[in-house]
C-alpha cells in the first residue's frame, strides 16, 4: 500500500516530535519543565505515530493500539497544568516538604 500524503505528514511529526522529546530531555536549564515537557510531547508523537501506521496498515493489530492513543488527549490538559506549574513555581512532580 502506498503511503499518503496525510501518513507521510504524520510520520514526519512523529520523527520531530520524538527529537524534540529527546532534545528537551537533556536540557540542563529547568530541568523538571523540560522533563515534563518532554514526555508531552513524547506523548503526542506516540500518538502521531500509532495514528499514521494504523491509517497506513489498516490492520486490527493496529487498532487495538489506536483505541489506546485515543485516550491521550485526555492527558494534555493535565500535562499542560504540571508543565506551568514547574516552570512558575520551580517545582516538578514531587511535593516539596514545608519547613
Amino acid at each position: 500500500m502506498p503511503l499518503t500524503p496525510w501518513t507521510f505528514v504524520y510520520f514526519a511529526a512523529a520523527v520531530q516530535a520524538a527529537l524534540l522529546g529527546v532534545a528537551l530531555w537533556r536540557r540542563p536549564a529547568n530541568r523538571a519543565a523540560d522533563r515534563l515537557l518532554a514526555v508531552w510531547v513524547a506523548l503526542a508523537g506516540a500518538d502521531l505515530a500509532v495514528k499514521a501506521l494504523y491509517w497506513h496498515l489498516l490492520s486490527p493489530e493496529w487498532f487495538r493500539a489506536y483505541r489506546l492513543v485515543a485516550l491521550f488527549p485526555f492527558l494534555y490538559g493535565s500535562l499542560f497544568y504540571l508543565y506551568v506549574r514547574a516552570l512558575t513555581q520551580g517545582r516538578g512532580l514531587v511535593q516539596k516538604p514545608v519547613p
